[in-house]
């Protein structure tokens, strides 16, 4: 059985930079999971600690899943009480950015109503808003390119290798 030696919990606002910021983790050796509900979260852990796969672990977590993103904190709470402590990276940009972004790749914002951009990232923050206060490291987006956010991360992971 292996230990994690390093767990990272990424996220954010649509459009602030998540893939990117799990690329760059996973090129420095993290294995990898986006988009896992927070309800799955204990029992994903207690099976890649199992099968010895890595030690070092990154989760993607978003709003998109509502109410099971509620649960995320609690889940942190259990393994931190176990004795894992998850570093919680949070990605953010200035709402007009994040417009901007997402206008650009032509999707709708998955909390939008009526698709107003804007009542989405107002929803999302909301959601996201006590997430944001146990971060360890918080990132601004809203001057930074994909390759400046890349090496911001790159810098904050490796030094803590």
């Amino acid at each position: 059985m292996t230990e994690l030696t390093r767990f990272v919990v990424v996220t954010g606002m649509t459009g602030a930079g998540r893939g990117t910021a799990a690329k760059t983790l996973e090129n420095l050796g993290y294995f990898v999971i986006d988009n896992l509900p927070a309800p799955l979260l204990v029992g994903t852990v207690e099976a890649i600690e199992a099968t010895g796969h890595t030690d070092r672990l990154a989760i993607v977590a978003d709003a998109r899943s509502g109410e099971f993103f509620e649960s995320l904190i609690e889940s942190l709470e259990e393994l931190r009480n176990r004795g894992l402590h998850a570093e919680v990276v949070y990605l953010e940009a200035s709402d007009e950015v994040l417009v901007r972004r997402q206008e650009a790749a032509r999707r709708p914002h998955p909390l939008s109503r009526e698709g107003r951009l804007l009542d989405g990232f107002t929803r999302e923050r909301d959601l996201l808003r006590r997430l944001r206060g146990r971060a360890d490291l918080v990132v601004d987006t809203t001057n930074l390119n994909v390759h400046q956010l890349g090496q911001r991360i790159r810098a904050a992971f490796e030094q803590r290798e």
